[in-house]
């Protein structure tokens, strides 16, 4: 079985480049009183980090809640920010929170819902000419995908390959900041096949719609469950908590609710039932 190839790739195109800058900053303790929440989610389809934080920036001061809103493009720089700033509150993949949930102690309180569901799929894309055989001709093929996490392979057999016949170890895996990447890598040749969200694909279809004429799909995943937003159990007060959700659940402004549910590309929230 041949080694897993895991490798990045660098896209210079300035439309994507222009909003990349807000998701990798550094944030040196002490530069913010407020607590901070972190949000990241690669698989969401907008790029523009920077329309996303003005936008909860302003949500959050207008309902005077005292939180620093930041975003990450990149999964290494959330991930180390998270160990050494200590935010009190997440929007982060369900991945994550599986994997570092109980570690973190974390409480999902909430998980948006889009055209009426809490889950999405992604859809495995290859060139419009390729050989649309799968099983074993997949061997060996390099796929782009926005990561999920240490336990990538068996994610990916588990929700798209094992009842193909096909091993996740078995692909050379390219692991790409955002969603849109891995389309973009498809387009130009760069890898055989990406694995990209049904929202993602409708959006660049308006776009971008010769881009995506360039592209055929041969498989889609079994629903995946969306991002969820959490609270540190033991970093903020019961009262607090419920302050945070209702600013999400109950804007004021409709107007408001509209503009960060439409960066955020979803319809409403749905309550997390615990566990």
């Amino acid at each position: 079985m041949p080694p897993r190839l895991v490798y990045r790739i660098v896209f210079f195109i300035l439309f994507f480049c222009l909003f990349s800058f807000a998701g990798g900053s550094s944030l040196a303790a002490g530069t913010d009183p407020k607590p901070f929440f972190f949000y990241y989610n690669p698989d969401a389809s907008q790029s523009n980090l920077v329309r996303l934080k003005q936008e909860m920036d302003h949500l959050l001061a207008s309902q005077k809640i005292k939180v620093s809103f930041q975003p990450f493009n990149r999964l290494l720089d959330f991930h180390q920010q998270v160990q050494s700033v200590k935010p009190i509150f997440f929007f982060l993949p369900h991945w994550y929170l599986q994997k570092y949930g109980q570690q973190l102690k974390l409480q999902p309180l909430l998980t948006p819902v889009r055209a009426g569901q809490s889950s999405y799929r992604k859809i495995l894309l290859v060139a419009k000419n390729a050989d649309t055989a799968i099983g074993p001709a997949l061997k060996n093929q390099s796929l782009a995908m926005t990561t999920m996490g240490p336990d990538e392979e068996a994610i990916l057999d588990a929700v798209l390959f094992a009842s193909h016949g096909i091993k996740a170890a078995e692909i050379n895996i390219v692991d790409v900041p955002k969603d849109v990447d891995a389309l973009f890598a498809l387009a130009l040749g760069q890898v055989n096949m990406a694995l990209v969200t049904r929202n993602t694909l409708e959006t660049l279809t308006i776009i971008n719609p010769r881009l995506v004429e360039g592209v055929k799909p041969v498989m889609e995943t079994i629903p995946l469950p969306m991002p969820v937003l959490c609270a540190v159990k033991e970093g903020v007060s019961a009262d607090f908590i419920k302050i945070f959700v209702d600013i999400f659940k109950h804007a004021d402004a409709a107007t408001q609710k509209e503009q960060y549910m439409e960066i955020l590309q979803i319809d409403g929230w749905k309550e997390v039932t615990p566990n």
